[in-house]
């Protein structure tokens, strides 16, 4: 059992956030950086540490305990895992900074990586799993035609396929 991690400083996140050299230029952009308002930063900071709290603290002890296996060629996770991913994914954790005509929230990816340390100090094994997918779906869009984007990315996005770091 690891000791307890100290609570969550998300009002010193979300000032990180906001203090970022520029930002409110980047919100003069309109749509989705002007989405980005303090308020909205503070109360997507503050859940993403609620959900951590709630989920992946607990996770990250059971699975340092109990591991995962190979069960008849497939990988088992451990006890809570599939919950949280489920809730992970619920709760549009997986979707912040992908397109909104993709499914995502169309917020700013700076946003995405500041909750992104909060999952990953509550649980890394699972607050890693989103990353793969948001690289991928970002190099689909970018590097991809039409065809591809279209059968890839949203699937990505809503996490109904995923992706791997090889």
């Amino acid at each position: 059992m690891r000791a307890a991690l100290p609570r969550a400083k998300t009002a010193v996140l979300a000032a990180q956030f906001e203090s970022a050299p520029g930002s409110e230029r980047v919100r003069a952009l309109g749509g989705a950086f002007a989405a980005a308002t303090e308020d909205t930063v503070s109360a997507i900071v503050d859940e993403a540490a609620k959900y951590a709290a709630a989920w992946l603290g607990p996770l990250n002890d059971t699975a340092d305990l109990q591991g995962c296996s190979i069960v008849g060629g497939r990988v088992r996770t451990p006890v809570g895992h599939r919950a949280a991913w489920d809730a992970f994914v619920a709760h549009g954790w997986s979707t912040l900074d992908h397109p909104v005509e993709e499914g995502g929230q169309g917020l700013l990816l700076a946003l995405a990586a500041a909750v992104q340390e909060l999952f990953d100090r509550s649980c890394s094994a699972l607050g890693m799993l989103a990353v793969p997918q948001r690289s991928a779906a970002r190099l689909i869009r970018t590097h991809s035609d039409t065809a591809t984007v279209s059968r890839f990315s949203r699937a990505l996005s809503r996490e109904t396929i995923t992706s791997s770091i090889d």
